[in-house]
């Protein structure tokens, strides 16, 4: 994947790579020795019990790693198998 400005991934929508709408990008976890991005935080209004395998914050955002992420465009699309 090519790189991507943070600041164009904030308030981006979020989508499952079998199109459910999970919600929306809130704020971004970085690695700050390497700059790297780690996870996404997605604001949604699923139920915790839908999602289960995929960890929450404190605040109830998901928290979907980086390596789940399969594109960007529109909409951030993720692969739950690998959001956890």
């Amino acid at each position: 994947m090519s790189p991507i400005l943070a600041s164009a991934l904030t308030e981006k929508p979020v989508c499952s790579a079998d199109g459910r709408q999970l919600g929306t990008v809130r704020n971004l976890t970085m690695n700050t020795q390497t700059g790297r991005l780690e996870s996404v935080l997605v604001d949604t209004d699923r139920s915790a019990g839908e999602l289960r395998h995929i960890p929450r914050t404190p605040d109830g955002e998901l928290r979907i790693a980086a390596g789940a992420i399969v594109g960007v465009d529109d909409q951030l699309v993720v692969s739950l198998s690998d959001a956890d």
